[in-house]
């Protein structure tokens, strides 16, 4: 992927980590319907945060991106606030039971599912996310990026590869990168848009 644009033997044992960097830059730029991912989180009793699965990027965003499960009721959506809007909101009336209302924090290193107050048994919630892929680690690695769009995650690449050589051609590449990723996207959407009609029997 390197070898043709890049040209430095004596930096091939970068080539990994700028590999690696540009697929996590790409995912960072976008979140791809790929990414897409469901996961249950519990929060034990006695506590008021669970962390978020280390591949967590961000919420869909949709409606229900947070649910409560609920033995007799099922999984019921939880409203996703902030914190301070949660506060605010505890002058409100309340809807009963289902009015669950919860935010996220991040610690630094790690995202956290919250409550305001400690629960009194198990929550276990299910989490609607967009996901990072985890990094290529052997040469014949590859996934869904470096399959559908490898004209966009190779110009990423080498624009990485070039800033960190100090070469003018970091900009080119980002260029390229950014006419790469405008179809990527709109390629991706089409996609999505198919698929939730073929789902929907659309």
């Amino acid at each position: 992927m390197l070898e043709a644009g890049v040209a430095r033997d004596d930096l091939a044992h970068l080539y990994p980590d700028w590999i690696n960097r540009g697929l996590r830059a790409a995912q960072r730029d976008h979140s791809w319907n790929f990414m897409r991912h469901v996961a249950s989180v519990t929060m034990a009793a006695g506590t008021s945060s669970v962390a978020l699965p280390d591949n967590f990027k961000q919420l869909q965003p949709q409606q229900g991106s947070v649910a409560l499960y609920d033995a007799v009721d099922g999984y019921f959506p939880c409203e996703v606030l902030t914190r301070e809007r949660i506060l605010l909101a505890r002058s409100s009336p309340q809807n009963g039971r289902f009015n669950v209302r919860v935010f996220l924090s991040n610690d630094g290193n790690q995202e956290f599912l919250n409550y305001l107050d400690n629960t009194t048994t198990a929550a276990t919630f299910s989490i609607a996310y967009f996901r990072f892929l985890p990094p290529l680690v052997a040469d014949s690695d590859e996934n869904y990026l470096t399959r559908e769009f490898e004209e966009m995650i190779q110009a990423k690449i080498k624009q990485i590869a070039f800033s960190t050589i100090n070469d003018p051609q970091a900009g080119v590449e980002l260029g390229l990168y950014e006419v790469e990723k405008r179809k990527a996207v709109a390629f991706d959407a089409r996609q999505y848009v198919q698929g939730r009609n073929v789902r929907m029997g659309g």
